[in-house]
């Protein structure tokens, strides 16, 4: 038997890959010799860039940049080496894991942290950022 597996994340407790994997066990417990591919597959939202770096064998790089109120972070990308692209997710520098503490306040949040991880893609000499 031939299986595909190709979810998407479950929001706030696995990703694509783990999905995926955990599916692939239930279905080895019942179907020992089935051949099973694992594509994971994303909606363009979070998990998207590890769902592509794990296509493409990206690799996750780091750059300083602030969050949504202004506090210092650690943003996360995908870089490409293989055509110099980055892949970023709005929500590593304005989503709410870039809150500190999960202070809220949407009158002062921002997408400036944003800005700065493109400007770093850029300098890493990115020709196409995702």
């Amino acid at each position: 038997m031939n299986t595909l597996i190709a979810p998407d994340k479950f929001k706030g407790s696995l990703s694509a890959w783990q999905v995926a994997e955990n599916i692939a066990l239930g279905i080895r417990d019942v179907i020992p010799n089935a051949q099973i591919e694992i594509t994971p597959v994303a909606d363009g939202g979070e998990g998207t860039a590890e769902v592509i770096c794990s296509a493409r064998g990206g690799e996750w790089v780091t750059c300083r940049a602030h969050g949504p109120l202004g506090n210092p972070i650690e943003a996360r990308y995908v870089w490409l080496a293989e055509n110099a692209s980055a892949v970023m997710e709005m929500s590593e520098a304005a989503g709410l894991r870039a809150l500190k503490n999960g202070v809220r306040d949407v009158v002062r949040a921002n997408t400036f942290g944003v800005g700065e991880m493109l400007l770093d893609g850029a300098k890493r000499g990115a020709r196409e950022i995702i």
